[in-house]
């Protein structure tokens, strides 16, 4: 019985460190010094031509040991096992070292934050928590069209709910609003759809955020004809991938001034 329990737990260990074929980078470290990566997990492999042990260690930018492992006698096509590289900043470096009787190979690898892909982004303003009552880390901006009429508005984007991405441009061209968003060059950001969604009644409001929205829907770059309203909730909803890595953390969703102006909204109810 206590071996069959030792054989399970044994296989279960296995199951959970057992890195995804996708998630490693095999490398020869006898063909190349330096590398970077988004992968989670490192393979190295070299050629040895007399039989040693082989030691292998990994440091990270600290200098602190990280992993080492004497697999023993190795002739030929060495294979490491997969090594977990953790990611401690946007940017972790990694000193590789492997030694084999009179040879040795050494390299650098930098693992970087991975690429987000189809992630949400929208303009800050009033949380649409409070707009609706839904939960969601989502924002709703409130424009008043005397404080657009005088110049563009520009608040903060925010992506995932953490970071922010870049800005988004509300403008006047006559009575059409115009939306734009620009992204930080660091994000390296591609917005693969956009949608646009302007309120200005009581039901339209309530069903910002919902597949019910039965209000104005448009997209970045579009003129929307303003709203029989001197207020109106705006909720830009992009689709988008980026790097994370060096980007500023997100501001806080309640902008300044954006809870007088739904009083203002809901005044007109």
């Amino acid at each position: 019985m206590k071996k069959w329990l030792a054989l399970l737990a044994l296989a279960i260990c296995l199951v959970f460190t057992t890195a995804s074929a996708d998630d490693v980078l095999k490398i020869r470290i006898d063909s190349v010094a330096y590398v970077e990566t988004e992968k989670g997990y490192l393979c190295l492999q070299c050629e040895l031509a007399e039989e040693n042990d082989v030691m292998l260690s990994v440091t990270d930018a600290d200098g602190r040991l990280v992993y080492q492992r004497n697999y023993g006698p190795c002739i030929g096509l060495f294979t490491s096992e997969n090594i977990y590289l953790r990611m401690e900043d946007s940017a972790s470096d990694y000193s590789i070292h492997l030694s084999s009787g009179a040879t040795a190979y050494d390299l650098i690898v930098r693992k970087k934050v991975q690429r987000l892909k189809d992630n949400t982004a929208c303009s800050v303003g009033l949380p649409l928590s409070q707009l609706n009552g839904r939960s969601s880390w989502q924002s709703v901006t409130l424009l008043d069209w005397n404080t657009l009429s005088s110049g563009p508005v520009t608040t903060p984007l925010h992506a995932s709910g953490n970071v922010t991405l870049g800005n988004v441009t509300f403008s006047l061209s006559g009575n059409q609003l115009c939306v734009n968003a620009s992204t930080d060059p660091l994000a390296d950001c591609e917005i693969t759809s956009s949608s646009v969604y302007v309120a200005s009644t009581r039901s339209e409001v309530e069903s910002l955020g919902t597949q019910n929205f039965h209000g104005i829907h448009t997209g970045l770059g579009s003129g929307i004809v303003w709203p029989d309203s001197s207020v109106i909730a705006v909720l830009v909803q992009l689709t988008v991938s980026y790097n994370p890595g060096n980007l500023p953390g997100s501001p806080q969703t309640t902008l300044s001034g954006q809870g007088a102006l739904y009083q203002s909204l809901q005044s007109t109810w």
